[in-house]
């Protein structure tokens, strides 16, 4: 992959799209591209730091390491997303553990290297965003969905969020397929499989989704938002 590939991606969605453009092409600039196979791991809670990732295609589980250690996977992060910055920040361990769910093409840049443009003028300002979108934003959403009393709409809302339309449609639109087994949807909406099963069934029946081989196509985004917001 190269910096005009990579370009739309990354300033589509995610960290550098709320980014200016020539601090955004600094980054992709600094990056080396690396391939990783599905089922692969890519770290761990607990490691050190020393390179911060962009997704620049394919999907990845990430499973917080500040949890019980038999904890289900806390989100699915899609291209545009970022992750294994908060050594940086803070030094000490990663937090996460992230392991490929489909084949995945990596931007992978140096943490010294990126905080040399952190530490130019204005700089921090951008490190700053990295952060609240690439975590505070994710963990709000998680948190808030957990809330949801309502089963159907709590799943709903886990569905949408780990296909990456909790909130808007993909620009493509379309179908969307949120890659996860039915008892990895119950573990990630605290519900039981069981409860889980009958859910996806009646969605399937009012024809808004379609059960597949360990995933789910959402067919219209848009009502199973409404019915998420809406009630």
């Amino acid at each position: 992959m190269n910096l005009a590939e990579a370009r739309p991606i990354f300033r589509g969605s995610g960290w550098l799209a709320h980014v200016p453009a020539d601090f955004a092409d600094a980054v992709l600039a600094l990056c080396r591209w690396r391939a990783v196979p599905a089922g692969q791991g890519i770290q761990h809670a607990g490691d050190g730091g020393g390179s911060v990732y962009g997704i620049a295609s394919g999907t990845l589980s990430m499973t917080t390491g500040m949890t019980v250690p038999d904890a289900p996977i806390t989100a699915i992060a899609h291209p545009g997303d970022w992750f294994g910055y908060i050594p940086m920040f803070g030094g000490g361990e990663r937090a996460v553990t992230v392991e490929a769910r489909s084949d995945v093409v990596l931007a992978v840049v140096s943490e010294a290297h990126l905080a040399t443009l952190f530490d130019a003028p204005g700089g921090w300002r951008h490190a700053g965003m990295l952060s609240i979108v690439s975590y505070g934003h994710v963990a709000a959403n998680i948190a808030g969905d957990l809330m949801i009393r309502d089963s159907r709409r709590r799943c709903i809302a886990a569905l949408l969020r780990l296909a990456n339309c909790r909130f808007a449609d993909h620009p493509v639109g379309g179908a969307v397929e949120a890659v996860l087994s039915q008892s990895e949807l119950g573990a990630i909406a605290n519900l039981s499989r069981t409860t889980v099963n009958a859910l996806l069934g009646d969605l399937e029946s009012e024809g808004l989704i379609r059960l597949s081989y360990r995933s789910v196509i959402l067919n219209d985004t848009a009502v199973l938002r409404r019915i998420v917001d809406e009630g």
